[in-house]
């Protein structure tokens, strides 16, 4: 998890942030499909049967 981009919603940088007891923090990682290509290839399926 190190190598991924850190987002504390409106938070200064992650590496000059201390975080403190109930902080959120989000670990973003990269897509492994395109959402709008998701989304064709489930209409497409559902538009077969």
């Amino acid at each position: 998890i190190f190598s991924r981009p850190l987002d504390g919603k409106g938070r200064p940088k992650p590496d000059e942030y201390v975080m403190s007891a109930g902080d959120r923090v989000e670990i973003y990682r990269p897509l492994l499909i395109d959402p709008k290509a998701a989304r064709l290839d489930r209409a497409k399926k559902d538009s077969s049967r």
